[in-house]
């Protein structure tokens, strides 16, 4: 399998995990308009938005914030697992 497909498929599952995570944090709090209640994504996305979670509820004004914090966790969780997944291969 050659590298360019490796990054794409590095990229996607990173996609996946951390925007479930980001989606998680922005609708967890009862007063949010888009309130929903994700048990499993709560356990399976708690790595990547422990700091976004305290973000979300200790700043006021959370949203800017909250998405460059997880542009930096989404990038840093790519390279890790582009890193293992071509140690791997």
């Amino acid at each position: 399998m050659n590298t360019r497909r490796q990054k794409i498929i590095s990229l996607t599952i990173a996609f996946i995990y951390v925007g479930l995570g980001t989606l998680w944090v922005l609708t967890s709090h009862g007063a949010d308009p888009y309130y929903f209640d994700w048990p499993l994504a709560i356990l399976l996305t708690l790595p990547v938005v422990v700091i976004s979670f305290a973000i979300r509820f200790g700043v006021e004004n959370y949203l800017l914030p909250l998405l460059i914090t997880q542009a930096i966790i989404f990038i840093s969780v790519y390279l890790s697992i582009l890193r293992f997944y071509i140690k791997k291969k």
